[in-house]
């Protein structure tokens, strides 16, 4: 089946909008306070290698999800991925706003040294109410958004996918991925972080 027939289905296109939206939040974010010159050629060039290696990668995720046919596991695994990268993506709009940095090793080391005392004191200092106040309007805007996303009959995904395969292609294979702040998604970013890489 191809990846028309995936965004299609109402949750895998539900899903993918959500995911993308989130994800570029947190890599417009890391963007802007992680690299040194902001809007410079080098910026646009690393936000679109990243928002299309996001859109490639997880446009075949969901495919590979959808090849399960069984609808159970289809949403047992769209919800596993949902959850998690809302979970990372929490985690990075609370870093982006306190500290100017998405997650990374040193501060995730820095947070599993601590005992249950200074967790307590590190909450009651930065858990205040305009964090609250952003992840409840964010919150809503991504519940509006997933209610009013609707799934038709279109090539659009398809042909991004192969033109983003086009462009990604020749980049990595003459190295010209951008070296800084290079993860595309929050689901990578956690894993690099607790892995260390």
């Amino acid at each position: 089946m191809g990846i028309r027939k995936v965004f299609e289905d109402a949750r895998f296109a539900k899903t993918f909008v959500l995911l993308f939206v989130i994800n570029t939040l947190c890599i417009v974010g890391s963007q802007v306070y992680a690299l040194p010159k902001l809007f410079d050629g080098y910026w646009f060039y690393s936000f679109f290698y990243r928002e299309v290696f996001f859109a490639v990668s997880y446009v075949a995720l969901l495919w590979l999800i959808y090849q399960t046919r069984l609808r159970f596991i289809q949403n047992l695994l769209l919800g596993l991925v949902l959850v998690a990268s809302l979970v990372a993506f929490v985690v990075n709009v609370f870093l982006l706003y306190h500290f100017h940095s998405n997650l990374h090793s040193y501060l995730l080391s820095v947070g599993l040294q601590s005992n249950a005392r200074e967790a307590g004191e590190f909450l009651a200092t930065y858990f205040t109410l305009p964090i609250v106040c952003v992840y409840l309007a964010v919150g809503v805007c991504l519940w509006l958004l997933w209610r009013s996303v609707k799934p038709k009959a279109s090539k659009i995904p398809g042909i991004v996918f192969v033109l983003g395969l086009v462009f990604l292609i020749p980049v990595h294979i003459f190295k010209l991925r951008p070296v800084d702040e290079r993860w595309s998604d929050v689901l990578y970013n956690a894993y690099a972080s607790f892995s260390g890489h």
